[in-house]
């Protein structure tokens, strides 16, 4: 809510094609990228609230999706009917199908990252059939296979228990969340900014990547040191209070309700 009202009464390309300032733009994408998860998440929050007074809850949609410990598991927490979706009807039959052809061992986790490649540029293009679509289905497909790739190597080198062991560190766990919501923060920029490369030269973006991953790198380690807040979110004095900002925002601040980027698809 405090991002729709401070930042996204302007459209949000008009900002980035007006400054082109690295660590602004970054700002930018990150406030862009909270907004959509505020909007989306909390519009579907909604409707389970309103299911719930008929007794029909529909299952959780968003699952703390920014604090996914790799990409393969931003999937696995936002927009998380659309991921089952396709999981069910293309990753898994597309999958089993290629197995047919070849079931070696050694063989099987390649395709199955052939399938995540080919059912998430799928995915992206769900959004619509345009350049900027297709761009967004590859950079996701890109990311979850090369991140496929990485687990099968890493577990191939170090064992299945040296990996785990390995992703429970401190450092390597901070790198590896900022890794994967800054590129999940990138796709998100290219899928809504209607044309990215009129917001800098490739220069300015390269330069705005590396100072996202720092700035994010420093939030995750910092994240890992705050104690969890599910427990005093759950109580009913919390839940009085979000009740209270949100009946506060609604009839006080803002005149109609937030608008719901995600109901065009």
């Amino acid at each position: 809510m405090a991002a729709d009202r401070a930042i996204f009464h302007a459209d949000p390309t008009v900002w980035l094609e007006r400054f082109v300032w690295p660590p602004l733009t970054d700002l930018l994408l990150l406030a862009y990228a909270t907004y959509l998860y505020a909007s989306f998440a909390g519009y579907t929050d909604i409707v389970r609230g309103f299911g719930g007074l008929v007794g029909l809850v529909p299952p959780e949609n968003f699952d703390r999706p920014y604090l996914s410990a790799d990409f393969l598991d931003v999937w696995a927490r936002w927009h998380i009917s659309l991921s089952e979706w396709f999981k069910l009807y293309v990753f898994n039959p597309l999958t089993k199908a290629l197995i047919t052809f070849n079931s070696r061992p050694a063989v099987v986790p390649y395709l199955g990252a052939i399938g995540f490649f080919v059912t998430f540029l799928l995915m992206g293009l769900w959004h619509g059939l345009t350049p900027r679509y297709a761009l967004y289905g590859l950079m996701l497909g890109l990311g979850v296979s090369v991140n496929k790739l990485y687990q099968v190597a890493m577990g191939q080198w170090l064992g299945r228990r040296g990996y785990q062991a390995l992703a429970r560190q401190g450092l390597y766990a901070a790198v590896a969340r900022a890794l994967a919501v800054g590129y999940f923060v990138l796709a998100l920029a290219f899928l809504w900014i209607v044309d990215p490369a009129t917001a800098g030269t490739p220069i300015d973006w390269l330069a705005a990547t590396g100072l996202l991953f720092l700035l994010l790198l420093v939030l995750c380690a910092l994240a890992a040191r705050v104690p969890a807040l599910d427990g005093i979110m759950a109580t009913p004095a919390a839940a009085m209070i979000q009740l209270a900002l949100v009946l506060a925002y609604l009839f006080g601040i803002h005149e109609t309700a937030p608008p719901l980027l995600y109901q065009f698809f």
